[in-house]
């Protein structure tokens, strides 16, 4: 009989990583995970959904979008919101999930190994080889009778696009705004209108700033059904139209020949939008 090092090797620390490992632990079984993240949680946790829902929501606060139906819709809230005024909010409800999950990993200390900052691949069906990210001389082999591959995703690239992190940011790297500059560009183009392109846009659009939504497609939100597609196509123009003069190009020419255009030097932000 083969012998293994782990019941299960779980690779990716994300929701459905991290749920899996719990799951496995409470099952009583012996569980390894390998993040190549310094901090569990994945993109969901450090740099997707929860970030943005956060981000989208300290910027409806600051604004006071939801006392406009009391006080009318001239009403603005802040007036100068520095992004270190948005920011902190995010990482105080990021700081206090990671805590969380920290508190309910000690409960299972003894059935569970973390690995940080690692990257992993397959030798075989039962073998993970898998080496730090700072230091690749420095790695481990181990075994499992399962191994749950949870990698999640990343943002997409094209080197039509130079991505630099400067003016170019990706949907990850935008959260390092406040580190680049005190407040946000006058202007913004968001690549991509799915789910995050579509947000990102709006929520900037409240902030004031003068927004271009563009899209490859002639609808919004593509993955969804075509009625609430176009609904949702029209809402942001409208919405955004009246707020900041935002404007939503689909058809775009900007990737000819199904490939993305180069992206503009001038002061703006790109968010590029993320495979799922």
């Amino acid at each position: 009989m083969q012998a293994f090092d782990y019941d299960i090797i779980v690779i990716g620390s994300g929701p459905a990583g991290y749920t899996a490992a719990i799951q496995a632990c409470e099952m009583g079984a012996r569980v390894a995970v390998l993040e190549r993240q310094e901090n569990l949680g994945g993109t969901t946790l450090l740099s997707g959904t929860i970030p943005s829902k956060t981000l989208r929501e300290a910027i409806i606060y600051l604004r006071g979008v939801r006392q406009r139906p009391f006080y009318g819709a001239g009403f603005t809230g802040k007036k100068d919101i520095a992004l270190s005024d948005i920011f902190v909010r995010v990482r105080k409800v990021v700081e206090r999930r990671i805590a969380a999950m920290g508190d309910q990993l000690q409960v299972y200390h003894d059935r569970i190994d973390i690995f940080r900052g690692y990257r992993a691949t397959l030798d075989s069906p039962n073998s993970v080889h898998a080496w730090v990210l700072r230091n690749p001389m420095e790695s481990i082999n181990m075994k499992a009778e399962k191994i749950i591959i949870a990698a999640g995703s990343r943002p997409r690239f094209t080197p039509d696009i130079p991505v630099d992190n400067e003016v170019i940011f990706d949907s990850d790297s935008v959260f390092t705004l406040e580190l680049k500059r005190k407040s946000l560009p006058e202007s913004i183009i968001v690549v991509g209108a799915g789910v995050i392109g579509a947000e990102y846009g709006s929520a900037f659009a409240v902030l004031g700033r003068k927004m271009s939504l563009i899209q490859r497609d002639q609808s919004f939100l593509t993955f969804a059904e075509r009625p609430s597609s176009t609904c949702s196509s029209g809402a942001w123009r409208t919405t955004a139209s009246s707020s900041s003069g935002a404007t939503g190009t689909r058809g775009s020419s900007a990737w000819p020949d199904r490939r993305r255009g180069r992206g503009s030097r001038s002061p703006t932000v790109g968010c590029w939008r993320r495979t799922r």
